[in-house]
């Protein structure tokens, strides 16, 4: 009876089904940047300092003229012995305007995610395997027979 319950044990072993094969599909990642400069000429006012000028003049005329690129100037005595005193500056706008440049930087990052899946592929079983399962409950059966005989003696 040991013979047989080894023998039915073995030949189990034997008959037993291929297990499923199980495929990993990985997909990688990839990562690209992308830089893009723009550049903009924005109009920039720029305050310029005036520097100090100092003119003075002596005369022996009665009426004295002075001038300089800001202001004129004019004194002069008048019939009744006043002094008449006059000082006017010249209408003028000293600002300049330049073009200043400003240079926009934007990074884009593209990124491919990376995607790893399981995949179970079951193969059709062929002739072969049809008959190894066969065998194999045939085989159980007959171990069970032999374990339940066993029990009842």
């Amino acid at each position: 009876m040991k013979k047989f319950f080894y023998t039915s044990f073995l030949c189990l072993l034997l008959a037993g089904c291929k297990a499923k094969e199980r495929i990993v599909v990985e997909q990688r990642d990839s990562v690209r940047t992308e830089v893009v400069e723009r550049v903009v000429y924005v109009p920039d006012t720029v305050a310029v300092e005036i520097e100090r000028e100092v003119e003075k003049v002596v005369v022996r005329d009665t009426i004295s003229d002075l001038r300089n690129k800001y202001a004129h100037s004019r004194a002069q005595v008048l019939q009744d012995g006043y002094l008449l005193h006059t000082l006017e500056s010249i209408p003028q706008t000293i600002v300049v305007e330049r073009p200043a440049k400003v240079v926009y930087k934007d990074s884009i990052v593209y990124r491919d995610r990376c995607v790893s899946k399981e995949e179970v592929k079951e193969q059709r079983a062929g002739a072969w395997t049809k008959i190894k399962i066969a065998l194999g409950a045939v085989l159980t059966g007959f171990l069970l027979g032999a374990f339940v005989c066993g029990m009842k003696k």
